[in-house]
């Protein structure tokens, strides 16, 4: 299991012929691999204790996939379109079907064999520090991307694995803001970790090059969203404070330094996604049931540049978590999907929760791909965590738990609370 998670982060083909090919589907192969080890040894335990948690989170997944199944089987473009989503992320019905079936089995895996929780950190953190290490070839040379066709161009501008200049340093993924996003998790989920004593402080040795190679990709939002993690670790307010300065700080150096000419200064800032997310309000007021799976570039195949000239989309997604899966399955499913993420979230009091908060900031301006989506859900599995707190050999005492955190939780709506407390607690 130590192995499958490493290559989860690491694994590439790279004989593919498209992004897709190349990133996207190795780690989907992966995915898959865990899916059968999960059910294997689910399979090997005679009995398995169902949880009321498990069963509530069950019940919502299949709601939620009929959902997207109906979504898709309206959508515009096809059934099949949607069932395998966008050529590039692969992000379709079919995945999620496998995510959810992680998610479930995961949570089974961990009460019947705690002790691979280590095995899983483990896993994660060394595929992540190789995964830094690739990047710091690229900042000297952009043409390196790991590929059999390796500094060839298609042409000038352009390598032959469809890679661009902007897009790096992309490490083992497609784009350099998905090995920002693995970056930021791994740091976070290091640190907690460390945090509760699953991991010795000789892993502390890898945050350096880890987050080097973070601030490296340039990636505003996987940076703030780690700032945000180690604050919400942390709880001291002065930590809270710092964090938030050097944050601006940094996403504003970062941002000047982009030159996109021709649109208002809020749009610069953000990379045009002001314009993206307009588009998306647009469409899903036009359609509020959705375009089928990854459905940005269903409901907007085409658009018109800053020329006013017709072209062919260049973005594949909303860049918003709510947005993309408003215009994907619609409204009700959009709310839906955030609900189950909460649940999983809020009755969640393992050591890797730091995880999950650097996705919810990352995906207010970034999105799910296939390539990493399942790092998120990984983490989100762990929702049975607080039930089997004496099964779990690597736990931490209860009083070490952060302001920031306490503060959090404090906030959510009581009658939300209470109902999450009520199920878990059966």
């Amino acid at each position: 299991m130590y192995v499958l998670y490493a290559l989860s982060i690491l694994i590439i083909n790279p004989l593919g012929r498209s992004l897709g090919d190349i990133w996207t589907q190795p780690k989907i192969a992966v995915l898959i691999t865990l899916c059968a080890y999960n059910l294997q040894i689910i399979c090997e335990h005679k009995q398995v204790k169902l949880s009321t948690s498990w069963w509530v989170v069950a019940i919502a997944f299949v709601i939620f996939l009929e959902d997207c199944l109906v979504a898709s089987i309206l959508s515009p473009a096809g059934l099949v379109r949607s069932l395998v989503g966008h050529p590039l992320h692969r992000s379709g019905l079919v995945y999620w079907l496998l995510i959810v079936v992680f998610t479930l089995t995961n949570s089974l895996v961990l009460s019947i064999k705690p002790e691979l929780l280590k095995q899983q950190i483990k896993g994660f953190i060394w595929g992540s520090v190789i995964l830094a290490i690739s990047i710091f070839p690229q900042i000297f040379h952009w043409t390196i991307d790991y590929t059999i066709t390796n500094g060839h161009f298609y042409n000038g501008h352009i390598l032959y694995s469809g890679i661009r200049k902007g897009y790096q340093p992309i490490g083992l993924y497609s784009h350099r803001g998905h090995a920002a996003f693995v970056l930021a998790a791994a740091a976070a989920g290091l640190l907690g970790s460390w945090k509760n004593k699953i991991l010795t402080s000789r892993y502390l040795l890898f945050l350096p090059i880890i987050i080097t190679a973070l601030l490296l990709t340039q990636t505003r939002a996987a940076i703030l969203a780690l700032f945000a993690a180690i604050a919400f670790l942390v709880g001291d307010k002065r930590v809270v404070g710092i964090s938030a300065i050097a944050a601006l700080i940094l996403i504003m150096s970062i941002s000047t330094t982009r030159n996109i000419e021709g649109i208002p200064i809020l749009n610069k800032l953000t990379s045009d996604r002001v314009w993206i997310w307009k588009m998306s309000k647009d469409a899903i007021s036009e359609n509020p049931f959705g375009y089928g799976m990854d459905g940005f570039t269903i409901a907007h195949p085409q658009m018109r540049n800053i020329k006013k000239e017709i072209i062919f989309t260049p973005y594949t997604k909303s860049h918003n978590l709510a947005l993309d899966w408003a215009i994907s399955i619609g409204i009700s499913g959009c709310i839906l999907y955030l609900l189950i993420f909460g649940y999983c979230f809020f009755t969640n009091k393992s050591p890797l929760l730091a995880v999950a908060i650097v996705y919810l900031i990352y995906t207010l301006t970034w999105f799910e791909s296939g390539q990493f989506t399942h790092i998120a859900w990984w983490v989100l599995s762990l929702f049975n965590y607080e039930k089997n707190t004496n099964n779990f050999i690597f736990t931490a005492d209860s009083t070490t738990s952060s302001s920031v955190e306490s503060t959090a939780r404090s906030r959510v709506p009581a009658k939300v609370k209470r109902i999450f407390r009520k199920v878990q607690a059966r």
